[in-house]
């Protein structure tokens, strides 16, 4: 079985090997005793019918803008909502977008499911946490900024990545909104480990909860049946080279290491949420980028520059995002 040191970096912002994980025992014993406490606290949140079918279009080939058009316009409030979201700045459209079918015809497909997701996600947690510690305007900036970076990657890396990546950059985090939601005692003695005691992040939510976010995450995403490769990558975020040792082959590796390098883009201090933000050359040095390369072998350094310039063009209209599906 695959293993490799889990870096993350100390108080001082030095790199340190935490230690060697073995993936798949590891998520089965998070699994299991994950599903022992939500049993004790009731259910998880759940996704509205028409997002969840817009979801499922996703993964089917064959579906098209009429399929979505016609679930969408089942749900007016959900309507009005895609049309502020598409006549913001984030997008920057000169004419204004006043037709769920214009919307359509001028973002296409893919920009449309991104923005139903983001309404319907937002919307399913209350925008205010448990406690002003859990700053939910903060989270959704972040998450925003990831998904932004991960749409950016997958677009300069030229990945076929079937429009998930904006939806996997949203929700590569949502299972700390779950911790704030119905673990938060919990959550108060995982953010006093890390800091008090200087206790990273993640080892911190392992002795807390005997799994991290990210197990947590993936559990909420298999609860709402999304695609197979939306919940892997939500479950290897912090672990892209997990991927790797999967008994099935995963259909789409690199998208993990996309969602690794996009969370570590929007680590930076106006992005940032809970979570160290790692020194800047550990997006150029990352070990995610081996699997990239591994189907982009020609690219060089001067293109991971390029893609940190690139991200500022995005990371510059996330605010404006926010602001309109919150």
């Amino acid at each position: 079985m695959l293993q490799y040191a889990q870096h993350l970096t100390d108080n001082a912002g030095r790199m340190v090997i935490l230690r060697m994980i073995p993936p798949r025992e590891m998520s089965a014993q998070s699994l299991e005793k994950l599903r022992r406490e939500v049993q004790e606290i009731g259910a998880l949140p759940t996704l509205p019918e028409i997002p969840m079918r817009i979801l499922e279009l996703i993964a089917d080939e064959k579906s098209s803008m009429e399929d979505i058009s016609k679930l969408v316009e089942r749900d007016p409030s959900l309507t009005a909502n895609i049309l502020k979201v598409a006549n913001s700045a984030y997008y920057g459209v000169r004419q204004r977008v006043a037709s769920l079918k214009l919307a359509l015809a001028i973002l296409g497909f893919n920009e449309i499911i991104n923005i139903v997701t983001s309404i319907s996600v937002v919307r399913i947690f209350p925008s205010h946490g448990r406690s002003a510690s859990f700053d939910r305007n903060k989270f959704w900036k972040h998450s925003f900024g990831c998904a932004s970076a991960a749409q950016m990657l997958a677009r300069e890396l030229r990945f076929e990545t079937a429009g998930v990546d904006f939806v996997a950059g949203l929700l590569h985090d949502i299972g700390k909104l779950v911790m704030d939601q119905y673990f938060h005692p919990k959550l108060r003695e995982i953010w006093s480990m890390k800091e008090k005691e200087g206790t990273p992040l993640l080892v911190a939510e392992e002795q807390v909860m005997g799994a991290d976010h990210a197990v947590l995450g993936s559990w909420l995403a298999g609860s709402w049946n999304l695609p197979p490769v939306l919940a892997e990558s939500i479950t290897y975020h912090h672990r892209p080279l997990d991927v790797l040792a999967l008994p099935t082959p995963s259909e789409k590796p690199a998208l993990a290491a996309i969602i690794h390098l996009a969370d570590i883009l929007a680590c930076e201090p106006e992005l940032n949420f809970t979570e160290t933000a790692e020194a800047s050359q550990s997006f150029g040095d990352n070990l995610a980028w081996k699997i990239i390369l591994a189907e982009r072998p020609d690219l060089g350094r001067d293109a991971l520059e390029r893609f940190m310039g690139k991200y500022e063009e995005y990371r510059e209209k996330v605010s404006a995002l926010v602001l309109a599906v919150s």
